[in-house]
């Protein structure tokens, strides 16, 4: 356990990839099936998919038109490669693999400040949020409502809208996070954290057609009346700007190339949902935002029963979504002024020290070899070995802010800042291309089965073109389960990486 002090930010505005060989037994996290269906590629938020890619050196298709998405709002892909992208205004689009437009919709009255989540069955999950001003009775006061909307992936018709549980005129609950679905055979369980106008953080769980099946408290704060002027829900809960639901702040002039405003950041957390061993009930993990690491059982029937809560910090941190590792560890990025780590919680009781990282709390993701990859906003080296975690290792510098989390396949790693798309080779984890753009930074790249990558700068996507020859096989994988760790590092070679396989070969 540690304690950050807050400090001062000073930064070079320079962005940094730190690779972070986890320590023995921390291995590469579940295995993902062959779509981007989530935020961070999957329910366990590894941000990695098992097929190949190339690197993105110029994109084969540029769709522009697309408004403006909140930060962690990035591409989400269909089972059928349909790609699926929202924006502030509460637009979501459906575009074919080739980009070509396939329907538009939106959302009456609501922003889309989140990525979708897809079910198996293609049904598109999205929140939607307003934020309204309220002048009643002479007060001034800001009221959030959220809602999840399930939508026709044919047509983009909804299905239906399901409103989150609230109180009178304090408006709903309401949130920045993604939902998250839990599958297992044919059921389906779609979660969502929101924060409540009471004060609390919780955990919706909604059946696909549209119940609320459980709503779980997971920390609570005594809060008071949100009545004074152009106060939100934000002010009492969050630690940072909260983007689409604290709108006091004036919008921030238009920064230098390459930087990102100074109070943005990133989403709320996503949960983390793996199932060990791909059957019965999942382990549903939640970071706070604050300072603990949540973990739950999860059944559709019984709801959600705590089995740890790791108390990381006695200061408040800004945290990442929970990445969820193969051995029960749970792993997030957490910053306090100045200074960042990975920390580990459950549910695998078993200590893991802090890992120090440059400055940032963009989701962390996994090569196949077992790395977590994190990505800074400040400039900056650091290291860490399996040997001795808090121990610095290598890091690679670009050039341009960035508040997004990498993307990660069998032979890359794509790193979005706000001057530039940036690949690396998966197995050195130095850079072999960069396509320069402005408006990034700020949401994940998306990689489809057949590696073709799709990421959004400004209201823009840009569609990088998968490798040439026929898509991966079904029983394509570039991970070996059971790996035996390696003591020195990776190098994508037999044995290279900590317990998760070497990189497939080209």
């Amino acid at each position: 356990m540690f304690h950050p002090q807050a400090r001062p930010f000073r930064g070079n505005r320079k962005i940094l990839v730190a690779a972070i060989l986890a320590a023995t037994g921390l291995a590469t996290g579940p295995a993902t099936g062959q779509t981007w269906d989530h935020a961070h590629g999957d329910p366990a938020n590894t941000g990695f998919i098992d097929t190949r890619t190339v690197p993105a050196t110029a994109p084969v298709r540029v769709v522009g038109g697309l408004g403006f998405s909140a930060p962690g709002s990035g591409p989400v892909i269909g089972p059928d490669g349909t790609v699926y992208v929202g924006n502030s205004l509460g637009e979501l689009r459906a575009f074919r693999p080739n980009g070509d437009l396939k329907w538009q919709t939106r959302l009456a009255g609501r922003g889309i400040v989140a990525s979708p989540a897809i079910g198996r069955d293609g049904a598109i999950y999205v929140v939607g949020v307003l934020t309204a001003r309220d002048n009643r009775d002479g007060r001034q006061r800001l009221i959030n409502q959220g809602e999840l909307y399930r939508i026709d992936p044919n047509t983009g018709s909804l299905y239906w809208v399901a409103p989150f549980p609230g109180a009178g005129e304090a408006g709903t609950a309401a949130t920045t996070a993604s939902p998250t679905i839990w599958r297992s055979g044919n059921a389906q369980v779609v979660m969502v954290p929101v924060l409540h106008p009471q004060g609390s953080l919780r955990i919706l769980a909604y059946s696909i057609g549209g119940q609320l099946l459980h709503e779980q408290i997971v920390t609570t704060r005594t809060v008071q009346p949100i009545t004074s002027e152009g106060a939100s829900l934000c002010d009492i809960f969050c630690v940072d700007n909260w983007f689409g639901l604290n709108r006091r702040r004036p919008r921030p002039d238009q920064p230098a190339a390459g930087d990102l405003p100074d109070k943005l950041e990133g989403p709320l957390p996503s949960l983390g949902v793996f199932t060990p061993g791909g059957a019965g009930a999942p382990v549903v993990v939640v970071a706070d935002d604050d300072r603990h690491l949540v973990g739950y059982a999860f059944s559709p029937n019984d709801g959600f029963r705590e089995t740890f809560r790791r108390h990381l910090a006695n200061g408040t941190l800004k945290m990442s979504s929970p990445v969820l590792l193969r051995d029960g560890h749970s792993a997030v990025a957490a910053k306090a002024g100045d200074q960042a780590w990975l920390l580990f919680g459950g549910p695998n009781a078993a200590n893991v020290p802090e890992i120090k990282v440059p400055l940032g709390a963009a989701t962390p993701a996994l090569t196949a070899d077992g790395r977590l990859i994190t990505v800074s906003r400040a400039g900056g080296s650091a290291e860490a070995r399996p040997a001795s975690p808090a121990t610095p290792a290598r890091a690679i510098q670009f050039g341009g802010e960035s508040v997004a989390p990498a993307a990660a396949s069998c032979s890359h790693v794509f790193v979005s800042t706000e001057s530039a798309l940036y690949t690396l080779d998966a197995a050195s984890l130095q850079p072999v291309a960069s396509h320069p753009w402005r408006g990034g930074g700020l949401s994940s790249p998306a990689i489809a089965a057949n590696g073709a990558v799709y990421a959004l700068a400004g209201a823009t996507l840009s569609i990088f073109p998968a490798p040439p020859g026929p898509p991966p096989t079904t029983a394509f994988t570039c991970t070996r389960p059971g790996a035996n760790p390696s003591p020195g590092g990776t190098t994508g070679g037999p044995g290279g990486g900590a317990g998760g396989g070497s990189v497939a070969p080209r």
